[in-house]
């Protein structure tokens, strides 16, 4: 099975798109993006993505959206759909947000 994520900020800065074929590639992959942020915006997503992780794990859970404000994250059980990727392609990253490619 293949699993998707994403840490968005509602139109602001170009979300970035996580993939894997495991939960724990996949929380790995969002922690490493986060690494590079400054304390208060990295506490904020750490505890947020540990929160979503729990909350999809459960048996009856197909995805979880966890959002504040003009951030927040996704997770889902099911490939990342790209029919928004081009509207998104010319947004500014987020600053020391470290985007991984998805391919």
């Amino acid at each position: 099975m293949t699993y998707s994520a994403s840490i968005y900020f509602l139109g602001q800065y170009r979300p970035a798109y996580f993939q894997d074929t495991s939960m724990k590639g996949l929380k790995t992959k969002m922690r490493q993006a986060i690494n590079n942020l400054d304390r208060d915006t990295w506490e904020w997503f750490a505890w947020r993505i540990d929160e979503a992780f729990k909350r999809v794990n459960a048996r009856n859970c197909s995805g979880v959206s966890i959002e504040h404000g003009c951030r927040g994250l996704s997770i889902a059980k099911r490939p990342h759909d790209p029919w928004l990727d081009n509207v998104i392609a010319d947004l500014p990253a987020f600053p020391h947000l470290n985007y991984p490619t998805i391919g």
